[in-house]
């Protein structure tokens, strides 16, 4: 029992305010030259292309809305609103090298996924009380993530990403086995488009991380894994929403076979 608590003692770190407000552990290949733009930002090129997730985040915002309101899904809207924030706190982390802003960057890019998990694991029906079970469950997943990228700074955010985001593909796929061939050849591309796009943008995160003496000038971690993972958020959203259009609708029409046949 002592061993396991001193092994749990080394994983899990409370951090304290001066944590929380120091330099991040981390500091991403690319040369920190806050002296030489106006507004003191540390890795210019990793800041302004966190953009990138905005403009996916509002791509897909722009899809969601367009639906009927029916259709629509308060954890989309929820993963619409996380791919934005990440953008937001990756930025803020990149100008900033803050351990906060590095952790915010982490929660966020980590919530972006648990909400899309959540909306693929549950039956997608539209009735309101599945609705809620699944935001519920969706909520304590979230707290609780917060707490161990917080508490457990040493990998926690990488495992549970790299995790999630499998996870989150197998249910998609599971997801399409149901629809009409045309629908289902429709959202696997975009699935195949969202796999291709987080497999490049993360074999470059690595070639960035891993070898920055050789890579450094091609600020792969700016062009590379913020485009592509913002892409590959893009084209998972419209696969998702394309999914669950298709299923109300098959609902709606066996609902209405069945009234008819009564």
């Amino acid at each position: 029992m002592a061993t396991v608590l001193n092994v749990l003692n080394g994983i899990v770190k409370t951090p304290t305010a001066g944590v929380l407000w120091g330099a991040a552990p981390i500091d991403w290949c690319e040369e920190n030259l806050p002296e030489t733009n106006p507004l003191s930002i540390a890795e210019f090129h990793n800041t302004w292309t966190n953009i990138f997730y905005i403009i996916s985040g509002l791509l897909l915002l722009r899809s969601h809305l367009r639906l009927h309101s029916d259709i629509r899904d308060p954890l989309f809207a929820f993963f619409i609103f996380n791919i934005i924030m990440t953008g937001v706190t990756s930025a803020w982390f990149h100008s900033t090298l803050l351990f906060l802003a590095q952790k915010s960057d982490e929660f966020f890019e980590n919530a972006a996924m648990v909400s899309l998990l959540y909306y693929h694991v549950f039956p997608l029906g539209s009735s309101s009380k599945i609705i809620k079970y699944r935001g519920a469950c969706c909520v304590v997943h979230t707290l609780l993530l917060g707490v161990g990228i917080l508490c457990i700074p040493d990998l926690f955010c990488e495992i549970h990403l790299i995790t999630t985001v499998l996870i989150t593909f197998k249910t998609g796929y599971i997801r399409t086995e149901s629809l009409p061939p045309h629908t289902r050849s429709k959202a696997l591309n975009l699935f195949s488009s969202s796999f291709v796009s987080v497999g490049v943008a993360f074999f470059c995160w690595l070639l960035d991380f891993l070898l920055c003496i050789y890579f450094s000038p091609f600020y792969l971690h700016a062009f590379v894994w913020h485009l592509g993972t913002s892409i590959s958020l893009y084209y998972g959203g419209e696969a998702s929403l394309l999914i669950r259009e298709k299923y109300i609708k098959i609902e709606e029409k066996e609902k209405n076979s069945k009234e008819k046949s009564y």
